[in-house]
């Protein structure tokens, strides 16, 4: 059996039985939710040590788009070299964010999988799951093959 472990991008999983993938999707939900918990510490850390570093004062808008120099194009990406603290700390904040919309739409699923009772399934379906972005998007249902005897003829 594969491990079916979180997914972060667009992914196509297969599962045996409802129960399977029930239990898949509530795993991406909790791995999610861990993630943002520790990005959000990180991210409280970060801030944290940057304020102490400059005595406390509460950065403005003004003032963070004066450091917008920090960033420079370079070809199809950015980098930054002159303020890793704020580089790692902007990025923390970008992963932060995409974990968010991750942690609502899986949620959004789970609530909308529970509609999935409503569907009559043959037995021996098996199911394959369409993740978005990490995300649950569609559920296909692959009925079992009905397996026939080749005919004989009769003399």
């Amino acid at each position: 059996m594969p491990d079916k472990g979180p997914r972060f991008a667009d992914d196509v999983v297969t599962f045996e039985s409802v129960a399977e993938m029930r239990a898949f999707m509530k795993r991406l939900h909790d791995h999610y939710m861990k993630e943002m918990d520790r990005l959000g510490h990180e991210a409280g850390v970060l801030m944290r040590d940057r304020l102490k570093a400059e005595g406390n004062a509460v950065p403005t808008d003004a003032a963070a788009k004066a450091r917008n120099p920090d960033w420079r194009k370079m070809g199809t990406i950015w980098i930054n070299v002159s303020d890793a603290a704020l580089g790692l700390n902007d990025v923390t904040l970008k992963v932060l964010g995409n974990y968010k919309a991750k942690l609502s739409g899986t949620a959004d699923a789970l609530r909308s999988f529970e509609e999935f009772k409503q569907f009559i399934v043959a037995p021996g379906s098996s199911f394959v799951l369409y993740l978005k972005e990490g995300v649950p998007e569609r559920i296909i249902v692959v009925k079992p093959e009905v397996k026939t005897e080749p005919a004989t003829v009769r003399a």
